[in-house]
């Protein structure tokens, strides 16, 4: 599983093992993160119990006049639903 950061015309394209050392941020309660394997591919985890709120964030300095806008898709989700 690869996770997609599309900036304009650019495409970057993320590794689990690369996510998995992002910042991990909670709001509310704690959300563990792990490296799994899924048919064979690997991916990121995430294990939490009921009203919890995290998540793993790139920290990284963004031209805001040159991409203005920045999407995040987990692979597999279709653009015009994340859209909406």
């Amino acid at each position: 599983m690869r996770e997609r950061l599309i900036a304009g015309t650019a495409e970057r394209v993320f590794k689990p093992a690369d996510i998995i050392e992002w910042d991990n941020h909670a709001f509310k309660g704690e959300t563990r993160y792990s490296l799994v394997e899924i048919d064979d591919r690997e991916a990121v985890h995430a294990q939490c119990t009921d009203d919890t709120a995290s998540g793993l964030f790139l920290r990284e300095e963004i031209d805001l006049e040159a991409t203005p806008i920045i999407f995040l898709f987990p692979r597999g989700v279709e653009i015009k639903k994340a859209l909406q």
